[in-house]
């Protein structure tokens, strides 16, 4: 039973296919004769039909390729203009009365056509006084900005030299205290001096009495506190040297200093005194310490010499009178 229907439907589709094919190969059969509702044209008149096409319509038969050509139409002239005009009148200001139009063609490409407007416009008194006034409200607003700026700027010179003129009063200052502590370094450096004489000669008559194998050591001792003693001598003489060049250096600042000369509130002239007053502070201050330091030497080698004279007045050693207050002088 299914395979007899399987067969009825393959013949059915046979015969369908069948029935186009030969529907179809009627259709291309027809002839190409008349037509209902078909005109055929004339030889003749195709021909003058050409001919016409190569006239004045020339243009209107060329193919349409997307690019405008010719001038463009007046509608499009007058649009152009009143467009033009509007720009034109957009910038006009509010409240003027515009006094004269003029209108130009511009050079434009094919298939455009643009217009310019220059509009020449009368203000009234009301805006040209307004004008006038916002004018004036500026230039005064800049005149007090430059007002305000040369004001700051005259403060911070002002300022600046204050701060110049402080610094420069301090190192002023330093410099007028290291300068009044000089004559007290020159008194201790003459008392130095002439107890290093004393000492000097103290020893030496010291050294003198000590003979014998007892007191060798003694006597050895003596002869160290003698070379030593030469030697600080030495340095008291280069301190000497320095004390009076700072002292030279402190007259010949007091010199210059008293006359203001030109650009005497400058930070160079500020460098320079500061400069200066360090150098004479540092100079000051070792000078003082290097003093310090023979002061002491000294009087230590004055209690020295006093145990060597008691160590040889007990190992029997006289001393006159005359020697003993040589040595009885070194301690006042």
């Amino acid at each position: 039973m299914k395979a007899l229907l399987f067969a009825t439907c393959v013949v059915t589709l046979c015969l369908v296919f069948l029935t186009h094919g030969l529907m179809g190969a009627t259709q291309k059969k027809k002839p190409q004769g008349k037509q209902k509702g078909v005109v055929q044209k004339c030889p003749l008149q195709n021909k003058s039909n050409k001919n016409n096409a190569k006239g004045k319509n020339a243009q209107k038969q060329k193919d349409k390729t997307g690019r405008a050509t010719g001038q463009a139409t007046a509608n499009n002239k007058i649009l152009a203009r009143q467009l033009a005009y509007r720009i034109a009148a957009s910038k006009v200001p509010r409240g003027a009365r515009i006094a004269d139009t003029n209108y130009s063609s511009g050079s434009a490409p094919k298939g455009s056509y643009s217009e310019s407007c220059s509009l020449r416009w009368v203000l009234g008194q009301q805006q040209i006084n307004q004008q006038e006034q916002q004018r004036k409200q500026l230039a005064e607003q800049r005149r007090k900005q430059a007002e305000a700026e040369a004001a700051r700027r005259k403060k911070l010179e002002a300022d600046r030299k204050e701060r110049i003129g402080s610094k420069t009063a301090a190192a002023k200052k330093d410099i007028a205290a290291d300068s009044a502590a000089i004559p007290d370094l020159e008194n201790r450096l003459q008392k130095l001096k002439g107890k290093r004489k004393k000492l000097g000669d103290a020893i030496g008559l010291v050294l003198a009495k000590s003979e014998g194998e007892n007191v060798a050591g003694v006597k050895a001792r003596l002869a160290r506190m003698k070379s030593d003693l030469s030697s600080y001598a030495k340095d008291s003489t280069a301190l000497a040297s320095d004390l009076s060049e700072i002292k030279a250096a402190c007259a010949k600042w007091k010199s210059s200093g008293s006359s203001s000369g030109k650009g005497s509130g400058s930070p160079s002239a500020l460098a320079k005194v500061e400069a200066e007053a360090l150098r004479i502070n540092r100079g000051r201050s070792r000078v003082e310490y290097e003093l310090k330091k023979a002061e002491a030497y000294c009087e230590d080698s004055t209690k020295a010499l006093f145990v060597c004279v008691s160590e040889l007045v007990r190992a029997g050693v006289s001393f006159s009178n005359s020697e003993k207050e040589t040595v009885r002088g070194l301690s006042n």
